[in-house]
């Protein structure tokens, strides 16, 4: 996983845009795959933002939805 923040570093622009979070956030937010896990962030200015490390099998939508109400 290591290399892959490494990667995204260096490159933040060579992620792309998850087709989950249509609708959820304003655009800007990509995901790289590592393995088993996606990590997903942001870039803001020149800076990355890593918001969330998740297993590839699970229900992103739903993960994201149960995030939020706990903002709530």
């Amino acid at each position: 996983m290591q290399e892959t923040i490494n990667h995204i570093r260096q490159f933040p622009a060579s992620g792309y845009a998850p087709a989950e979070l249509e609708g959820f956030f304003e655009d800007g937010f990509r995901q790289a795959l590592s393995g088993k896990n996606r990590i997903i962030y942001q870039i803001r200015d020149d800076t990355v933002f890593v918001h969330l490390v998740v297993d590839v099998r699970r229900d992103l939508p739903s993960l994201l939805q149960r995030i939020v109400l706990r903002l709530m």
